[in-house]
């Protein structure tokens, strides 16, 4: 359960992503500073990026996994 920070930061960031609207009105709306939002938003970019890099880690050590099988079948079907 997201304590009441948290959803206000969720509600902030997605407000933001989904629409044209300044940084400062969405603040002001949601009553915290536009410093406090800027946090939240390098902080959510900087856990995306995470997120994202650990998937293509995951990504590229089955590739190789996948790879080395067919490597393996191939060379028994030569035989």
């Amino acid at each position: 359960m997201l304590n009441s920070e948290q959803q206000v930061r969720h509600q902030v960031i997605a407000e933001i992503n989904a629409s044209n609207r300044l940084i400062s009105e969405v603040a002001e709306e949601f009553g915290v500073s536009n410093k406090r939002v800027y946090e939240w938003i390098r902080s959510s970019k900087k856990s995306s990026k995470r997120r994202v890099s650990q998937r293509k880690q995951k990504l590229q050590t089955k590739v190789q996994q996948l790879t080395e099988e067919l490597e393996r079948l191939s060379a028994t079907d030569v035989m």
